[in-house]
């Protein structure tokens, strides 16, 4: 299964820490590459999560063009051309952002 980056904040963390940790820690990448652009927020309610449910912020990153890095923690689909066993409610995210553009 594919799923799309994500993971806690810290406590006393902010949004753009968050942020650089978590491409550094799930794609191996320094920030600086990219441009991310946070488009919204919403819960996922889902009945079979003991944590309770969870509020996604999601953020899009962008590359140069021609500057899709290379990392050996993920592999990178274009936004149109995302695997077909990608998590389903990753793929919900995905919509709600191609829906805002």
């Amino acid at each position: 299964m594919w799923h799309l980056p994500g993971g806690y904040v810290l406590a006393g963390e902010e949004q753009d820490e968050f942020l650089r940790r978590l491409i550094l820690k799930e794609l191996g990448l320094e920030h600086s590459l990219a441009i991310a652009l946070r488009f919204g927020g919403f819960v996922h309610n889902n009945p079979h999560e003991e944590r309770g449910h969870l509020i996604h912020m999601p953020w899009v990153v962008e590359f140069p063009e021609g500057m899709l890095p290379e990392s050996e923690k993920a592999r990178f689909f274009r936004i149109y051309q995302l695997p077909d066993n990608t998590i389903r409610h990753h793929l919900t995210i995905v919509s709600r952002y191609l829906a805002s553009k």
